[in-house]
């Protein structure tokens, strides 16, 4: 039996400031606790690592972390539209791969507890085992937007991934044993462009996406025989037929990288929304299923979603071990837009990297950085409360815009290298106070430099670490593939 102990006034805090959630009547438990069950009224503690199958590595189940550096991009927006840009927003000369390195470094201590990013990794992947492969799913929707040359070849403005993002994961995989051809880069219903494979910095890492190039991008199939390959949905009015692509069911671990964006007919395209890319029939144009996830569409139901359900299937929901939320350009007016101007942060890009394991927690935080900014449908937060209902993590909504708390959600907010965001005697807008860190400078622990914005205690956990071998410091130690 598990006991699970709600402070009075969190229960009450929750529930007052946002008047309209809807709490977890029936939160499951899965993955490792998949036999017991667990009902509350009201929000549910993190000493419960209920809902997500990795998250018992974590500090605390539902452990949010966001770090943000105003020097990680320096685009001026040169590209306000569609069509044809000559400079593209991910090169190196507008993503400095250094400070992103440095946002990993900090983001993932902070997530795990970890004094190292080395011990950091091996917290996420304590299990990891030589020849295991891990898959990251990545976001190229406008790889088919944006005027120009789309494809391979596209050459707009329209924000995807960001190869400097990749290449700071790979380095962290990389450190811990996992080869270069173990590290599978996909995305099922778009074309990983050249502009962002050209700028990967390990050649042996493998491409997957919707056609294969020929060369070095290899076609998805849905081949799979393993009846979990279906996806099993439950509004019944909805008759769709779908498979989890082979790179998934072939794949021993999962990394989502979604990128942060509303979206103009699902309101919101996060974490959950990321894997209408891990599935046959999303290429392009209408779709059966947009009529259930499109908010003013006739077969919208605000208390089911298709994409819930593609989240539920266990090739997703139990091999989903991180999720690292690209917030460096985003997108606040839309999911078909370049780079733009945020008025909440000085008109700037955000320049942020969220993390972590719980998606419905990681969605909902970055849900309120998307509607501080303004223009987010009120009926974008259904997604997020039909995946809480479903067991897929928690939600809420933080307090206010200024001190963004939460009573669930265990939020670590850092600035500038490592320095607490304190905007106590700001607005909402102002920048993280980054006086006192050293740009270079590495945090120092969960309890040192870091703002917990989470009203309840951290909780309990047990975290498991396995050595294995370092990263490379010399010619003679590095794989073949180097």
């Amino acid at each position: 039996m598990i006991f699970v102990i709600v402070s009075t006034w969190g229960l009450w805090h929750a529930y007052s400031s946002h008047q309209t959630q809807r709490y977890y009547q029936d939160i499951r438990l899965k993955g490792p606790f998949a036999k017991t069950s667990l009902a509350t009224f009201g929000a549910v503690s993190s000493l419960a690592f209920s809902t997500v199958p990795h998250a018992s590595v974590l500090p605390s189940a539902h452990r949010v972390v966001s770090v943000h550096d105003p020097n990680a991009t320096s685009w001026t927006f040169p590209c306000t539209s569609s069509g044809p840009c000559t400079e593209y927003y991910g090169d190196d000369n507008f993503v400095d791969q250094g400070v992103v390195d440095q946002m990993f470094l900090n983001g993932m201590k902070a997530l795990t507890g970890e004094d190292t990013i080395s011990k950091a990794w091996q917290a996420i992947f304590p299990a990891y085992q030589a020849g295991e492969v891990i898959a990251i799913k990545v976001n190229f929707n406008d790889s088919i937007f944006g005027g120009g040359i789309t494809g391979y070849g596209d050459n707009d403005a329209y924000v995807d991934a960001l190869p400097q993002v990749i290449n700071s994961i790979i380095d962290g995989l990389t450190s811990i044993g996992v080869l270069e051809e173990n590290i599978w880069i996909f995305d099922v219903s778009r074309y990983i462009t050249d502009r962002f494979r050209t700028r990967i910095a390990y050649f042996s890492v493998r491409f997957f996406d919707r056609i294969g190039n020929g060369n070095d991008v290899e076609p998805v199939t849905f081949d799979s025989s393993d009846p979990s390959a279906m996806i099993t949905y439950t509004n019944t009015t909805y008759n769709g037929s779908h498979r989890i692509a082979d790179v998934l069911m072939d794949a021993d671990y999962i990394i989502n990288v979604p990128i942060m964006k509303r979206h103009g007919g699902a309101g919101i395209t996060l974490s959950l929304k990321n894997h209408l890319g891990s599935i046959n029939g999303f290429y392009a144009g209408s779709h059966s299923m947009h009529d259930y996830i499109y908010l003013n569409n006739g077969s919208y139901d605000s208390d089911s979603n298709p994409i819930v359900d593609i989240n539920l299937n266990t090739n997703i929901l139990d091999k989903t071990a991180l999720i690292i939320g690209d917030a460096l350009y985003a997108g606040w007016s839309s999911n078909n837009t370049p780079p733009e101007k945020w008025t909440s942060f000085n008109n700037d890009s955000p320049n942020m990297l969220f993390f972590g394991v719980d998606p419905v927690a990681i969605d909902s935080v970055m849900f309120d950085y998307l509607d501080r900014e303004g223009y987010v449908n009120p009926k974008s937060e259904d997604i997020l409360i039909v995946a809480a209902n479903a067991g897929l993590g928690v939600h809420e909504r933080w307090n206010n815009d200024t001190d963004r708390k939460y009573s669930v959600i265990d939020y670590v907010e850092i600035g500038d290298s490592g320095s607490e965001i304190d905007d106590s005697t700001e607005d909402s807008e102002s920048e993280p106070d980054d006086s006192t860190e050293d740009s270079e400078s590495e945090i120092d622990g969960p309890n040192d430099n870091f703002q917990n914005s989470s009203s309840g205690g951290s909780g309990g956990c047990f975290i498991l670490t396995l050595q294995f071998r370092g990263k490379p410091t010399t010619p003679t130690s590095l794989p073949l593939s180097w």
